[in-house]
């Protein structure tokens, strides 16, 4: 498993978990990042759900995106307690904590970014209250590690076939789930994917 695409998607997500901290007074939203053969072909962010099973179902369909990409590996990054909460179900773990998981279809590696929440001045234009995370010690890398059950299901799916009809099937993919009210990033050309 690639360390160096571990590090810069962590680095990314705990920056990006600030900024959305301190811009909207949220966390950041669930997101899986797809990889084939050490290169980076996209992203895909959680939709807005209804709690409890829509938002179990919804973390799973973001699979689509690896799945459709054949992808040999995969980190999924999400809050501990905006997840538990969406899906309606007690959190596996009670600190809050960005958790970044690294797999591939035999094996996977949690690595969990505890922290405590800081107030900042102020209220968002939605009338959040605005907060910055003061990053604690991570958790050591726990390999093979219990997952949220959502997160455990959409994992299991990335390494799914996955046929849309279609000679691009990632294009194709992200048109579904863009259509779906997912946000979609891809990095690579449909050709190059």
């Amino acid at each position: 498993m690639n360390d160096h695409l571990l590090a810069g998607v962590t680095d990314a997500c705990l920056s990006a978990h600030a900024e959305v901290m301190a811009a909207e007074g949220l966390v950041l939203t669930p997101r899986l990042v797809v990889v084939r053969d050490g290169q980076l072909i996209g992203y895909v962010t959680l939709r807005p759900v209804y709690v409890g099973k829509d938002a179990v179902d919804a973390v799973g369909q973001m699979s689509h995106l690896a799945a459709a990409a054949e992808a040999d590996e995969v980190f999924a990054v999400w809050e501990t307690q905006d997840l538990a909460a969406a899906c309606d179900h007690v959190p596996l773990h009670p600190d809050t904590a960005l958790n970044v998981v690294h797999a591939n279809p035999d094996k996977h590696v949690l690595y969990r970014h505890p922290y405590r929440e800081w107030r900042l001045p102020g209220r968002t234009s939605s009338g959040m209250a605005k907060a910055k995370p003061q990053w604690l010690s991570p958790h050591p890398p726990a390999p093979e590690a219990e997952l949220e059950p959502a997160i455990a299901g959409m994992l299991h799916f990335c390494w799914e076939p996955f046929d849309t009809g279609s000679k691009i099937r990632v294009e194709a993919a992200a048109a579904y789930l863009i259509e779906q009210r997912y946000t979609v990033q891809l990095t690579a050309p449909a050709s190059e994917a």
